[in-house]
């Protein structure tokens, strides 16, 4: 089993331009079209054959939906409820499938009771796993310190923690809490980091694999893989043009695969192989609810990887 801890999941539904017009917007949007934030890591780690357990807040009329498909879906969950309504969002998106609006409740701030019990539940359900995935996207820029503390829970137990970053955040001041197993970051084909060989970038990081980190993944989106370790660094990607409709998803799919291979302790060369062909099996299918485990097995065979460096070979 994976622990996710997923603080704040929320509802969104995502328009295009040709949608606005007035007899759609008007039109009551049926609950079950609305997509679940955090659901395509839980349908990865399902497809992929093992079983998540998500811990959140959830509250108001959409938190009850989102607690009616997990029931309807046999989705384990601890779920924290509150006064806070549980978020929900509409994205409206450019002919270029740009966002260019985001239009959600003013939710109110979580209180510190029920950051507690939300301590006390990851506290009950910490030996059911020993991999645990902290999405740092799930929790709100005014929760430093809540943040800081589900890092500390952590700190003195043996967990595999995978944590899923932004670009910009200082790795480096996480290690005061903890020492993740693995760090993902995900950037874009067009980052400018890119401009470098792949030894260069595996040089950027190797601070954080020398303070204790077992691997430093990096997404490429749509692009390739990086895969950083002490021993050696990996570079998977596709030799053609891949579809740039849900690449959200293919981002949390590739994450959720991630757990999954640590979970089941595969070799950096197979866990790169099936992260990789998870992403971009959601891409070729355009969602993960079309993609099926085969879809996952041909793409893990396609694509070559290339060993960009070896510390091991003399």
């Amino acid at each position: 089993m994976i622990i996710l801890v997923l603080p704040h999941l929320y509802l969104s539904k995502t328009y295009n331009e040709d949608d606005l017009n007035v007899g759609y917007m008007t039109e009551e949007d049926n609950m079950e079209r609305l997509e679940i934030s955090g659901m395509t890591i839980i349908k990865t780690i399902k497809l992929l054959q093992s079983e998540p357990f998500v811990v959140s807040f959830l509250g108001g009329t959409t938190g009850k939906h989102i607690r009616k498909i997990f029931t309807k879906d046999n989705i384990k969950s601890e779920l924290i409820y509150t006064r806070c309504d549980t978020e929900l969002k509409v994205n409206i998106l450019d002919k270029n499938n740009k966002s260019y609006a985001v239009i959600g409740e003013d939710t109110k701030n979580i209180i510190d009771k029920e950051y507690a019990i939300y301590r006390s539940v990851l506290n009950d359900t910490r030996n059911l796993a020993h991999v645990v995935i902290i999405n740092e996207n799930f929790f709100k820029s005014n929760e430093k310190e809540f943040y800081k503390d589900i890092l500390k829970f952590y700190k003195n137990d043996h967990y595999k923690i995978i944590l899923n970053i932004n670009k910009y955040s200082n790795v480096l001041d996480f290690l005061d809490f903890i020492v993740p197993y693995a760090i993902k970051i995900t950037i874009s084909k067009d980052d400018k980091i890119l401009q470098k060989s792949k030894e260069e970038i595996a040089k950027n990081y190797s601070d954080f694999i020398k303070k204790g980190i077992h691997y430093v993944i990096i997404d490429i989106v749509g692009e390739g893989a990086l895969f950083i370790s002490k021993n050696k660094t990996c570079y998977i990607e596709a030799d053609y043009g891949l579809p740039c409709e849900k690449i959200s998803e293919a981002v949390d799919a590739f994450l959720g695969a991630i757990a999954v291979g640590i979970e089941r302790k595969y070799e950096q060369e197979k866990m790169s192989k099936i992260a990789f062909g998870t992403s971009v099996a959601v891409l070729e299918n355009k969602g993960i609810a079309y993609c099926k485990q085969n879809d996952i097995m041909i793409n893990k065979k396609k694509f070559k990887l290339l060993e960009v460096n070896n510390n091991n070979t003399k």
